[in-house]
Order: structure tokens, then sequence, then C-alpha cells
């Protein structure tokens, strides 16, 4: 089996490629051109560590991969790893992840992270085998943003640029792809103008992505909501891996939320 990286490779390979590899996924995830490259740059990957694995001259499988420092640690994560469908069940996926574990500790990596549908249970076993272990898991959904919630507590959200006060405040369990650092927006939640924590979402998309507060309680839960719904009104919510256990899941279910999938955030740690 070779492992060729995807700088040599053009775009249009590597999604049809990446495509392959998620073919009857458990959920869709066909992505274009535009879309994958999206996720290579939005989300910190390497095109030069990322790779296409080959058997002979066919193209078998693919890894996206990137490294970056977090909370004063070296972390990596493979942000998807796929099997064509003619390759599966022979040992290929496999190699692949201890590939990448290989390449991993090459590197110095503290931490090597993944997330994993629940249900896909193929996937589970692969990654338990390799030796991950669940750090906690993640929910995806969406509520419908109406005027039913208030604002009794003088909450504000003030959008804001990250500092090192936000970053402390930043969960260690926080996924790859919801870190401070994906450039997304951050807004202080104050009350009685004293900042208790930060909103921080794609506004584009109405997702969040991570809340940090010193207290959580109901009344900050509809503080936030309510001032959510007066700048933008009747909107889809959406939640994008959030802890399952984060206070404001038990909130929003009360709410009508509606959850579509649970990951598994799996890491293996490393001597450095």
């Amino acid at each position: 089996m070779n492992w060729r990286a995807l700088i040599h490779f053009q775009l249009p390979t590597m999604t049809q490629v990446w495509n392959d590899s998620f073919e009857d996924y458990v959920i869709p995830i066909e992505l274009t051109e535009d879309e994958l490259q999206q996720r290579i740059t939005y989300l910190n990957l390497s095109d030069k560590a990322s790779f296409i694995a080959e058997v002979g001259d066919q193209q078998a499988g693919i890894v996206l991969y990137g490294e970056e420092l977090f909370q004063g640690h070296q972390t990596a994560w493979i942000g998807g790893m796929g099997v064509i469908k003619p390759f599966r069940q022979h040992g290929v996926g496999k190699a692949m992840v201890q590939k990448t574990i290989e390449m991993a500790k090459q590197d110095g990596i503290s931490t090597l992270h993944l997330e994993v549908i629940v249900g896909n249970v193929e996937a589970e076993k692969l990654y338990h085998s390799s030796g991950f272990v669940e750090v906690n898991r993640t929910t995806v959904g969406q509520v419908e943003m109406t005027n039913a919630f208030k604002n009794t507590i003088n909450l504000q959200l003030e959008d804001a640029v990250i500092t090192s006060k936000h970053q402390q405040l930043e969960s260690t369990n926080t996924i790859w792809q919801n870190r401070l650092n994906r450039k997304n927006q951050l807004k202080r939640v104050t009350v009685d103008a004293k900042e208790i924590g930060y909103f921080y979402w794609n506004e584009d998309k109405k997702q969040l992505h991570q809340l940090q507060l010193i207290n959580y309680d109901t009344a900050i839960f509809d503080g936030i909501l309510s001032k959510l719904y007066e700048l933008y009104g009747e909107f889809s919510f959406s939640i994008s891996n959030l802890d399952i256990e984060h206070p404001l899941i038990n909130f929003l279910k009360v709410h009508g939320y509606q959850e579509k999938l649970q990951q598994r955030h799996m890491c293996m740690e490393f001597k450095v």
C-alpha cells in the first residue's frame, strides 16, 4: 500500500476520492470541490500531511489531517477518513489509521483527535482497537428561535476580539473544529455590564460552536436566546458539536431541541 500526499493531486481528483470514500456513509457527506477546499482551509488541515491511500495503481481511501498548538500542547486531528467501497473490510482502514498514528508520533504530537458518529459501528470498532479512547460525546442539532425567551437580567451580547482571557475559559474537551482559532465570531456575554463569559458562533450559518460561562443557569440561557431573537428574529439556531453534558443542551431540550446526531470525540495520547 502506498501513501501519497494530497499536494500531489488536483482538486477534482481529491474530491472524487473523498466522495467515493464516503459513499453510503451514515449521513450524506458528499462535497463539491469548493466545499472540500474550504474544509481543508477553514479547519487548518495540511495538504502535505493529508494523504490518499493507493493499492497498486488504484486509489483506495483518503485521510485529512492537521496539526496545531492548543493550550500549550501540540495536537493533531483526523479531519475525515474514508475507504472506497471495493477496498473495505480488507485492512485498508486499519492501515490508514496506523499510518496516521505513526505520522503523529514522528511529529511530536501529544494528542491525536478524531470524531466518529455514534452508530457507525465499524468505525467505532476500528478506532477502539487502534487505541483511541472516548473523551466526551457531542451533539448536533437545532432549535427554532421564537419570542418565547425572556431577558430578565439585563444580559447583552457584544462583538469582541478573542483574548487570552477567553482562551483560559476554553474547555480542554473542545473539539478541533470548534476551537477559538477557527475565525468565527465571538460575542462577550455581559450582565449589568460585567463580563460573564463568551458566545462563539458562525454568524452566517447561525451555528453555535462554544458557550463558555463563569456560571450557568436558566436565566442566562433565557437572556442569550432572547437577545439572539431580538437581533436576528426567527431563525433555526444550530448547535455544532457541543458536549452533550453542556447545561445549555438540557435547557434547549425543554424548548424543542431537535438532535440530528451525536459524535464520540476520541483521542490518543503520546509521551513526548
